[in-house]
C-alpha cells in the first residue's frame, strides 16, 4: 500500500513540474512575441516618420501658399475699392460741376459731338475729325443712337438729300466682322436697316458705315469712297 502511494506522489510531482515548465515556456514565448512586436513597431515607425514629416511639410507649404493667395486677393480687392472710391468721387465732382463742350459741339454723357455738314469720303471725314482731336463717332447703345437721331433731326440739310452721315464702323474682311475703327472692338449694339437687307455688301466693296434721314437713321453699309457728312466725337475730358 505504501508503495502505491509513493508512485502516486511521484506522478503528481512529475505533473506539477511539467506544468511549471510549460508555464515558463509560455511566459518566455509571450515575452519573445512582445519583443518582436516592439521591434517591428519600431521599424514601422522608422519608415513611417519620414513620410509623416514630408506630408506635414507639404501641408505647411500649401497653407503658406493659400495664405499668400488670400493676402494677394485682399490687396487686389483693396486696390479695386480705392479705384472705385476715386471714380465715385470724380462722378460726384462732375455732378456738382457738370462738364461742357466747346462752341459748335453738343454734349451727351461725357462726350462731345460735332455734326459736320460737308460731303467728304470716309478718309477725308476721319482726317477732319482728327484735326479737332476727335474721331468718327462710334454708337454703342440705343440711348446714344436716340441722341444722335434727335440732333440730326434738328439740322437742315445744306442741299436736298444731303442727309447722310458717316459713322466710325468698318468691315474687317480678315475676320468678316464689323468693328469700330477707333477701338477695334466688334459691334455689340447695331441699328441695321433690316428691311433693306443691310448690311448687304453690294459688289463686295461696302466697308464703311453710314446713317441717313430717309431711312429713319438706320444703318447702311457703303463704299468708303462714298461721300457723306460726318459725325465727330471726343471725350469731354479731351478738348
Amino acid at each position: 500500500m505504501m508503495c502505491v502511494h509513493g508512485v502516486l506522489l511521484i506522478f503528481i510531482l512529475i505533473f506539477i513540474l511539467t506544468n511549471i515548465s510549460c508555464s515558463q515556456h509560455i511566459v518566455r514565448e509571450k515575452k519573445k512575441e512582445q519583443l518582436m512586436t516592439a521591434i517591428l513597431t519600431n521599424e514601422v515607425l522608422e519608415e513611417t516618420l519620414p513620410l509623416i514629416r514630408r506630408y506635414l511639410e507639404n501641408e505647411a507649404q500649401s497653407s503658406r501658399r493659400q495664405f499668400d493667395e488670400i493676402k494677394e486677393t485682399c490687396s487686389s480687392v483693396q486696390t479695386e475699392l480705392q479705384t472705385t472710391r476715386r471714380i465715385v468721387q470724380e462722378l460726384q465732382d462732375l455732378m456738382e460741376d457738370p462738364p461742357s463742350c466747346e462752341s459748335g459741339w453738343v454734349y451727351h454723357y461725357l462726350y462731345c459731338y460735332k455734326f459736320i455738314q460737308t460731303y467728304v469720303n470716309y478718309q477725308q471725314g476721319q482726317a477732319r475729325c482728327q484735326s479737332m482731336n476727335a474721331y468718327v463717332a462710334d454708337v454703342t447703345s440705343e440711348q446714344e443712337h436716340g441722341f444722335i437721331k434727335a440732333e440730326l433731326l434738328k439740322l437742315k440739310p445744306v442741299k436736298p438729300n444731303w442727309d447722310i452721315y458717316f459713322l466710325g464702323g468698318q468691315r474687317n474682311r480678315t475676320i468678316n466682322e464689323w468693328i469700330w475703327k477707333r477701338t477695334g472692338k466688334k459691334f455689340g449694339f447695331t441699328k441695321w436697316d433690316m428691311s433693306k437687307g443691310e448690311p448687304n455688301d453690294s459688289n463686295k466693296t461696302e466697308d464703311c458705315l453710314q446713317t441717313q434721314r430717309h431711312r429713319d437713321f438706320l444703318w447702311n453699309d457703303v463704299p468708303c469712297s462714298f461721300k457723306a457728312n460726318v459725325i465727330c466725337k471726343k471725350s469731354v475730358f479731351n478738348p
